[in-house]
């Protein structure tokens, strides 16, 4: 039952896990695109102001409009028309031909098409609006800038000239926002806004059909000057279609069955430092990271995650041995366990750490986790306390008189004083406690602060006895 429990703890937790990053990617890619949308639609729409400049600078008389018109409308592919409106009536348009319809309206007349009112408040701000998307006369889809031009009356006060007006094609106007990547990201998108004219929710924009209230969505606002949009996204397909959660329930599964066995051999050790050895080594906050790191793997590279997961579970099963055992080992198979370790590390920190390896000497033997948790302190608490890393050497030499092992770390050091604080350095003291008692070893740890650590083993050799 308690194995079932464990499990069941470690699945909900990769389900939680898997919700909230799900949750955080939608919210991200909401205020990604929304930046992406704003910056589009507004950059576009303030062609108007250039319009305004052309009437303002004629002092109401406009020359060239048409010329001055089609060199704006080659800047911006989604501009459908520019026009001129003196009092609120529209009286020349651009491009002419196919725009001949609107000559003549009144824009500030609300009742006589859609998007005046719009109009009308840019005439009360005395600012750009914007409106629509709403089916312009000529018959198409369309963004309507609106912005008021005010001109010098001659007596030093400011009147009311008219409106400029720019029209965009939509959704032509969204081309450049990356929406259309949504989909191959694995979302749904519906962009929507509330209809000023009727109240009604109007879809301007998506990528799928109507997507369901009652299913899992994140929606945020979109200001855009005087509009308020809304982007709402969906994943296509949900947390338990994904390959990767089965994968980890699996490495759950396995990491619930090899914590029940280490509770098991805890309770029939008698040894209280092997009882200490075991917490210290198999510690929730590395399980957590290194199956956080196996987890992002799996969508990018399968093969390496897999790999990855084999050697995750080989390392709790070689920390779960040596809880048995009474006699040293060889260092070579002390050296594999460090390894292992730091190629995990290595899925998380990837160019961050960086491992050197000077061994001159390896026939020797040495307790087992001696050098494992040196090397988990300099990752630890030295080189990934900076934010640019550092290297980790371990080197060996094989003296007249001892074999010596050195890890050393040019991470953040210390003071000499938290060494005295043996609560938190239970992996040291019981290292330092194995090779005083297996091996007649000492271990001596040297730190600065800014410059980094040393750990020093020294086993000394045995002396032969004499006629030996």
């Amino acid at each position: 039952m308690s194995l079932l429990a464990l499990f069941c703890v470690v699945g909900i937790i990769a389900v939680q896990y898997e919700r909230n990053a799900e949750n955080l990617n939608m919210e991200r890619l909401i205020l990604e695109k929304g930046y992406a949308i704003n910056e589009a639609v507004s950059q576009q729409l303030y062609l108007t102001k250039a319009l305004a400049a052309l009437v303002i600078h004629g002092d109401g008389s406009v020359n060239n409009f048409h010329e001055t018109a089609s060199v704006l409308m080659a800047r911006e592919i989604s501009a459908s028309n520019f026009l001129l409106a003196p009092g609120g009536i529209v009286s020349d348009v651009y491009p002419l031909e196919e725009n001949r319809a609107v000559i003549g309206l009144d824009l500030l007349n609300p009742a006589e098409q859609a998007g005046n009112r719009e109009a009308i408040l840019a005439y009360e701000l005395g600012d750009l609006v914007m409106a629509g998307p709403f089916m312009l006369r000529q018959g198409f889809m369309g963004l309507v800038g609106r912005y008021p031009v005010y001109i010098d009356s001659g007596t030093g006060d400011r009147e009311f000239w008219g409106l400029v007006s720019v029209t965009l094609e939509f959704p032509e106007a969204l081309e450049n926002t990356g929406l259309s990547t949504l989909e191959e990201q694995g979302y749904f998108y519906e962009l929507w806004r509330q209809n000023p004219d009727n109240g009604e929710r109007q879809v301007i924009a998506s990528n799928s059909a109507h997507i369901d209230d009652k299913k899992a969505y994140t929606e945020r606002p979109i200001n855009i000057l005087n509009a308020e949009w809304y982007l709402r996204l969906s994943p296509a397909s949900y947390w338990y279609m994904h390959q990767e959660i089965w994968l980890l329930f699996l490495a759950g599964l396995a990491i619930s069955i090899l914590c029940a066995t280490v509770v098991q051999y805890s309770i029939r050790l008698k040894e209280e430092n092997r009882i200490s050895i075991m917490l210290s080594q198999i510690q929730p906050h590395f399980l957590y990271n290194a199956i956080s790191s196996i987890r992002n793997l799996c969508k990018e590279d399968p093969q390496s995650a897999k790999d990855a997961f084999d050697r995750l579970t080989g390392y709790l099963r070689a920390n779960l041995d040596s809880l048995s055992l009474n006699t040293p080992i060889m260092f070579e198979k002390e050296l594999e366990h460090v390894k292992t370790y730091l190629s995990i590390e290595k899925i998380r920190f990837e160019d961050r750490l960086t491992v050197v390896y000077d061994i001159s000497a390896t026939d020797a033997l040495i307790p087992a986790l001696t050098v494992q948790p040196l090397v988990e302190n300099a990752v630890k608490h030295g080189i990934t306390k900076r934010e640019e890393g550092g290297t980790l050497t371990i080197k060996t030499e094989d003296t007249d008189s001892a074999f010596v092992v050195t890890v050393s770390d040019d991470g953040v050091g210390f003071e000499k004083s938290k060494l005295d604080n043996k609560h938190k350095h239970v992996g040291i003291d019981n290292a330092r406690s194995r090779l005083a008692t297996m091996s007649g070893g000492k271990l001596v740890i040297y730190s600065e602060p800014g410059v980094g650590t040393t750990a020093v083993i020294t086993i000394p050799k045995r002396k032969e006895k004499p006629g030996r």
